[in-house]
């Protein structure tokens, strides 16, 4: 992921609304396949990563209705078992990708190999490969070895399912007391590792509206060692600015900036930082 630094020229950029939740900055026939089926579906957005974002709930009829689907960068070169292969248009009939336009991070490129996979699926499995592991290896050093590697591949799929599903619930420590029969799992991962890093918000702009009902924000983040600037959309509800934070959030991203258990944390910052932009109003330009 590469990260950009502010450029010093117009704030608010202008952008030309066409959805309900995107501006056309980037619009495309986005198809995706696996070894069984296929489809194709529009896809748009102000940038290339929120247009895959805003496409798959368009894709659940490759599962069922309440199917969540994620989106994620190839792992080990190729495409997960059971994940759907995304195909890009050509090169001819590509638009921009749309960072530039807003001075944000380049999340996604036409040119990385990317991959939609079905949440629940996946954490299902891991669910049930780490409660064999937990509660049938013996406590050799090899036993060990495959179940924290069993640790590690059910508390990433954990962190997807809270990514993309806006109504996920789970408490990983919690789960893993079930999963190891309330045997002691620290050895494999602390507690520690599992508290959501904090972060910081900063610089909170209204870049973009449409109408009355909808605006785009940017703002500075720095989590960890990545820092830059990025997106997110405001509903306004009532006459008030709501945050998005659905399963249209532009947070939720095939490369995220924010760890999925991090989200609640960072949409309460956002939230605090909008609660006091005036919208009723464009912004001036900065000095």
């Amino acid at each position: 992921m590469t990260t950009q630094t502010m450029p010093p020229t117009d704030p608010t950029p202008s952008f030309r609304p066409v959805a309900r939740t995107t501006a056309r900055a980037c619009e495309f026939e986005l198809r995706v396949f696996s070894k069984y089926d296929d489809a194709t579906v529009d896809a748009t957005g102000p940038t290339l990563g929120i247009a895959i974002s805003h496409s798959l709930p368009e894709l659940r009829h490759l599962g069922h209705p309440r199917t969540v689907f994620g989106a994620r960068p190839f792992k080990s070169g190729r495409s997960s078992y059971g994940a759907w292969e995304i195909v890009f248009p050509v090169d001819e009939a590509r638009p921009g990708e749309g960072y530039d336009q807003f001075g944000i991070r380049h999340a996604v490129s036409f040119e990385d190999s990317i991959e939609v996979f079905d949440v629940y699926r996946e954490l299902k499995e891991y669910e049930g490969v780490l409660r064999y592991r937990a509660q049938d290896l013996g406590d050799d050093e090899k036993a060990r070895q495959i179940i924290a590697e069993g640790v590690a591949r059910y508390v990433s799929a954990a962190r997807h399912a809270m990514l993309w599903d806006p109504k996920c619930k789970l408490n990983i420590p919690k789960e893993l007391d079930k999963l190891f029969l309330d045997r002691d799992w620290s050895p494999y991962i602390s507690r520690e590792e599992l508290i959501a890093p904090a972060c910081i918000i900063e610089d909170v702009r209204i870049i973009g509206r449409r109408g009355e009902t909808e605006c785009v924000v940017r703002f500075m983040y720095r989590n960890g060692d990545k820092h830059g600037f990025d997106l997110e959309f405001v509903d306004m509800k009532r006459g008030k600015p709501k945050i998005r934070r659905d399963a249209f959030s532009a947070l939720r991203s095939p490369v995220p900036i924010f760890r999925g258990d991090q989200l609640p944390a960072v949409y309460e910052k956002l939230q605090a930082a909008v609660d006091a932009l005036d919208f009723a109003r464009p912004q001036k330009k900065a000095e």
